[in-house]
């Protein structure tokens, strides 16, 4: 899935093994199960988000991935899992109103990779 916009952020995405230029460009990896979540914010309004698996050069952390905008919001919606997604964006620590505590990215704009290779499918014993 590519999107036809401004991607000359997408110089900045980590080489080599090294981490990107800033906090704010990197890649993730959507586990298979693409779990969801919903942050509340001030106001009580919901905001949802997607998480994912963001290696950085010594640890891989939890982020959640949560929209800037419409066009990303309705993408995310669209992950089924197994995807890698480059971003631009903002991250930083978020304290939700619940007394939840999550490493999150506040998303511009993104570019999904779709997994390579075929989705495990789930087998039934009846």
């Amino acid at each position: 899935m590519s999107m036809n916009y401004n991607t000359a952020w997408k110089t900045l995405l980590p080489r080599q093994g090294r981490s990107g230029m800033a906090p704010q460009v990197g890649r993730v990896r959507i586990p298979q199960t693409c779990p969801r979540q919903r942050l509340t914010v001030a106001g009580g309004r919901i905001v949802r988000g997607v998480r994912a698996c963001w290696q950085d050069a010594n640890a891989t952390r939890f982020v959640t991935l949560v929209p800037g905008n419409g066009r990303v919001l309705s993408t995310l919606d669209a992950l089924k899992g197994g995807e890698t997604v480059e971003f631009v964006g903002h991250s930083r620590e978020w304290h939700g109103l619940d007394g939840t505590v999550c490493w999150t990215v506040v998303v511009n704009d993104m570019d999904v990779v779709p997994p390579t290779g075929p989705r495990p499918q789930a087998e039934s014993h009846g």
